[in-house]
């Protein structure tokens, strides 16, 4: 039995080190991972305003509406500008809630301005941006590789 015991020990030992080794690699791993996730975290960052702009862009009627500033904030969005009429203004509003990146919008102000002889509306927004998290994946799930 002695000797059994002593051959047990032995084998133990020798596994020791592999544990180690294992051990070594899981904590390698949970820092490789926080590195990547820190590095998405920063893509995600920088690929958020020109998303944003490009969502603005995309979603301002050119004959109806036209933007006079945009101030981007951590988690909100300004815009001032003038459109037609109030339903003009209206519509914006719904279409730049309906954005996969932008929450609710606050209308901040309106009033009605005189432009070339015309009576429009000059109005300001306060719109949210939402979290990171729920606009991390562009639409469409996966993104396209190159």
């Amino acid at each position: 039995m002695e000797g059994q015991k002593a051959e047990l020990e032995q084998q133990k030992s020798s596994y020791q080190a592999v544990q180690e080794q294992i051990e070594q690699l899981d904590e390698d791993r949970e820092n490789l991972e926080a590195r990547i996730t820190a590095i998405e975290n920063l893509q995600v960052d920088a690929e958020l305003p020109v998303r944003i702009l490009d969502e603005i862009s995309n979603r301002t009627p050119t004959r109806r509406l036209w933007l006079n500033s945009l101030r981007l904030h951590e988690q909100s969005l300004e815009i001032a500008g003038i459109g037609l009429d109030n339903p003009t203004v209206a519509q914006y509003m719904r279409d730049l809630t309906s954005s996969p990146l932008l929450a609710e919008a606050d209308l901040v102000s309106s009033a009605q301005t005189e432009v070339g002889g015309h009576r429009l509306q000059a109005f300001s927004l306060r719109i949210g941006i939402k979290p990171r998290q729920a606009v991390a994946e562009p639409e469409g799930g996966e993104e396209a590789t190159e």
